[in-house]
């Protein structure tokens, strides 16, 4: 019999069935990446949108002046709680229109303004949107509004709006369209690419959509064109205490910014962040944080805020931490805040006085009696790049997301809960390998940035026949002051004349900042250096909290009490002196790390005499020991002992015990650093020994 090779009508019949359901699979997973990449999209465009109705509420303007008090802003807006606004839109034809159309989807946004006996103003802003499936999708932004004693966000840091100070905008704005087919890019590495068309204008892109534009930044000529100013840094997760996925951690800007986020694999591969983004990258040996990299793109004479959304809106327990843990001065320390405010300070030349008298008002809004300098806020300067990249002591503008208690809002949470280590002081954070925590975060910006620096290179272009800037910034410009007083005496170190060279970097500082105090310019006479100081020192109506300290930035010093502190500060304070002694010192000084509850805790150096011994700062968490002074060269043999009613945690191996003594022996003239951790129990002290 023979037989004839061939397929049956049926065989092909299952073919057809199975490459049917295996190509309808592909299309189905294909058109969800689609979905989800344009609601990722549309999601992002909606949180801007959102954005930038909430600081237009912040910063609204009326007849050239800024909204200052509650009474003017309800002038302009009356509260709307149960019957959201709706904004409407220019439609093109001389009409308006509920319907925002954006680059991914079209847009309504409402607003609701609510008042209460506890916040000035609640303002919250929806922006709802259909995606392909038509389904409704919404973002929701929470703000509040008070006029006293803090300024919102991007106003002015004092005073009115002067007229040759720029829009917190700067010079960029919101993308339009797409990338032309075919036109090339000039990559960014980090998932970012920019695009010249050959117009005025330069293009922020990413992947086919223009994201933000700087507007005249090119030379049509030469095709030499200005960069988009960078604000970079990491997004940390602290895993221990919440499982939130990187992708529903946004980073945002205020008003005209594009913030993107993404992470290089070890491979150096840049991977975007989007929505469903569940892993980044993992920190080295423990493991105890998920982190990105993001970094915020903005146009020259921005300045506003740059912090943390999450996808459905951050709650109570959501906590933020931003600062250095490691640091002995306040105005460092961590602190818990959604945003970092950027901001430059400018005041303008006294005109009844020489250029180098500042403006000053009397603030009677507030209840305010003595003169403060008046200051405007100024920003960021073309092409900036912040961490400076040409200055190793900067660090990334990171953020630590952490869970903690509704209750818990002080910065000091983000170093200790509960008895153990805080967000910001897992093993992870040790990357020196000295068993102190932390240090991965030493450096980091607090809640605010301030763009002055010594040679100003940071802010925008200004009149400097009209306004002058100092070197640092007084205070934190969101949060104004209404009364300044004076706080003066005399620094008196003994010692040999050759001193002076190592006091050429020695300076005052307030706990409200680095730049409220004089000059030192020493005199020498009959074996001491005298030098007058002076201070401004803010407060908001209660009366002033905090200190001034000398630090003399040399080994060759040692003071009794280098810190004054004070409380109930109301009046101008003179005759604040402190007394040091010129010579060969050795420094050992650390920040505490001290359980909650009644905890005591004390340092002593042996052989302690004169002016010199530990001086310990409950309140800053701080200590510093001084050792005696010892001849030159020479070198010093010693020890400082930690007690507490606790249990210190040492380093060295020993015991865990409520005293600890190091050993130190021939030493040059220098400053130690060691930090100190308390446990309430001995078992508490594992695996930091």
């Amino acid at each position: 019999m023979k037989f004839i090779k061939g397929i049956s009508l049926v065989e092909v019949l299952v073919t057809m069935a199975v490459m049917g359901t295996g190509l309808l699979a592909v299309a189905s997973f294909q058109s969800g990446l689609l979905t989800n990449s344009g609601t990722n999209k549309a999601r992002t465009e909606a949180l801007a949108f959102a954005q930038t109705r909430i600081e237009q509420f912040r910063n609204y303007d009326v007849d050239g002046d800024l909204v200052t008090n509650r009474a003017e802003f309800d002038a302009e807006f009356v509260d709307t709680a149960g019957s959201p606004v709706f904004d409407t839109f220019d439609d093109g034809q001389g009409g308006t229109t509920t319907i925002y159309h954006g680059n991914n989807a079209n847009f309504t946004r409402k607003y609701e303004i609510t008042g209460g006996a506890d916040v000035e103003k609640a303002i919250e802003v929806v922006v709802e949107w259909d995606d392909r499936k038509g389904e409704n999708q919404s973002v929701a932004l929470n703000t509040e509004i008070d006029w006293s004693p803090t300024r919102a966000a991007g106003d002015l840091a004092l005073g009115s709006r002067g007229p040759l100070i720029p829009s917190a905008t700067g010079r960029a704005h919101l993308g339009e369209g797409t990338l032309p087919a075919g036109e090339l890019t000039t990559p960014n590495g980090d998932g970012t690419a920019i695009y010249n068309d050959g117009t005025e204008d330069l293009k922020l892109v990413v992947g086919d959509d223009i994201v933000l534009t700087l507007e005249n930044a090119c030379d049509t000529n030469s095709g030499s064109c200005l960069g988009f100013v960078k604000i970079k840094g990491r997004v940390f997760i602290d895993v221990a205490t919440t499982n939130t996925p990187p992708g529903e951690v946004y980073v945002v800007a205020s008003d005209a910014a594009y913030c993107h986020r993404y992470y290089v694999d070890s491979g150096g591969t840049s991977h975007n962040v989007i929505g469903s983004t569940t892993s980044a990258l993992l920190t080295s040996s423990a493991g105890n944080y998920k982190y990105y990299d993001y970094t915020c793109y903005l146009g020259g004479g921005w300045h506003g805020n740059v912090g943390i959304l999450l996808d459905g809106g951050i709650g109570l327990t959501n906590k933020i931490c931003m600062g250095d843990p490691t640091s002995l001065l306040d105005h460092e320390k961590p602190v818990i805040a959604a945003r970092r405010a950027y901001r430059g300070m400018l005041y303008k030349h006294d005109p009844n006085n020489s250029p180098s008298y500042k403006e000053e008002y009397i603030d009677t809004e507030h209840g305010g009696t003595t003169l403060i300098p008046r200051f405007y806020s100024v920003g960021i300067g073309d092409e900036v790049e912040l961490p400076d990249p040409l200055d190793s002591s900067q660090k990334p503008h990171d953020f630590v997301l952490a869970t903690l208690a509704a209750s818990d809002t002080d910065g000091e949470k983000c170093i200790v809960v509960s008895n153990s280590a805080g967000p910001m002081m897992r093993a992870d954070t040790d990357v020196d390998g000295d068993s102190v925590n932390g240090d991965m975060f030493a450096d980091m910006p607090t809640d605010w940035f301030c763009l002055n620096n010594a040679t100003n290179d940071y802010i925008d272009g200004f009149d400097a026949g009209i306004y002058g800037a100092d070197d640092d910034c007084a205070y934190d410009p969101t949060d104004k002051p209404s009364e300044r007083h004076i706080m003066s005496g005399t620094l008196t170190i003994s010692g040999d004349a050759a001193l002076i060279s190592d006091l050429a970097n020695a300076y005052m500082v307030t706990s409200d900042g680095p730049a409220n105090c004089t000059d030192l310019n020493f005199a020498y006479s009959a074996g001491y250096f005298t030098a007058s100081y002076s201070c401004d020192i803010y407060e908001w109506g209660q009366g002033w909290i905090g200190y001034v300290q000398f630090l003399p930035e040399t080994t060759q010093v040692g003071c009794a009490s280098p810190r004054q502190t004070f409380s109930g500060i109301t009046a101008d304070t003179a005759n604040v002196d402190i007394s040091c002694e010129g010579g060969n010192f050795v420094h050992v000084a650390g920040v505490m790390d001290l359980p909650n509850g009644v905890v005591t805790f004390g340092a002593a150096v042996s052989s302690a005499a004169g002016p010199r011994n530990c001086i310990v700062d409950a309140t800053a968490l701080t200590y510093k020991c001084t050792s005696d002074l010892f001849a030159d060269g020479s070198t010093w043999d010693g020890s400082v002992t930690f007690t507490s009613n606790k249990v210190i945690c040492p380093t060295d191996g020993t015991t865990p015990g409520t005293s600890w003594t190091i050993n130190y022996s021939n030493l040059d003239p220098q400053v130690i650093t060691q930090n100190i951790v308390v446990k309430a129990n001995a078992g508490q002290c594992s695996g930091m020994m």
